[in-house]
């Protein structure tokens, strides 16, 4: 009465579960900054590389919105501490299903702390997309 099974001779799978982190984001229009800036943080090989990793993904809108100027500074070679530092804040060395994630504080590959609350938010920021699975993690 309220739905239709359909029978398949396959087990289906999200596409992104054939790719990690950094190639399923690199699909992405957009993701194209942040895909950016971790290549030239030199964080590309780490998210592509063996997880479990969390990805907590900005978007364009979000690098978009930071004062003018800031992504420029970010890629000057003096500043690649600062970039790598900022992006690896973004990321959790373990899985992070939305469904797994809890109020309080966890660390992320820069050491520091993030906030994460159940009412979506990171450190004040909203997750838009949750539970995106990739093969050597996941990205929010």
């Amino acid at each position: 009465k309220n739905g239709v099974i359909h029978a398949v001779d396959a087990v289906l799978e999200p596409p992104s579960f054939n790719k990690n982190i950094m190639a399923t984001i690199s699909g992405n229009d957009d993701l194209s900054i942040l895909t950016s800036l971790l290549d030239a943080a030199g964080l590309g090989d780490v998210l592509a590389g063996k997880g479990p990793l969390t990805l907590f993904a900005p978007s364009d809108n979000a690098f978009e919105s930071l004062l003018q100027g800031t992504i420029e500074f970010l890629l000057l070679d003096e500043s690649r501490d600062v970039l790598t530092k900022i992006l690896e804040y973004h990321v959790l060395a373990r899985n992070g299903v939305s469904s797994s994630l809890t109020n309080g504080s966890t660390m992320t590959l820069s050491g520091d702390a993030l906030s994460i609350s159940l009412e979506n938010t990171v450190d004040d920021s909203t997750i838009v997309v949750a539970d995106i699975i990739a093969s050597n993690g996941i990205v929010q």
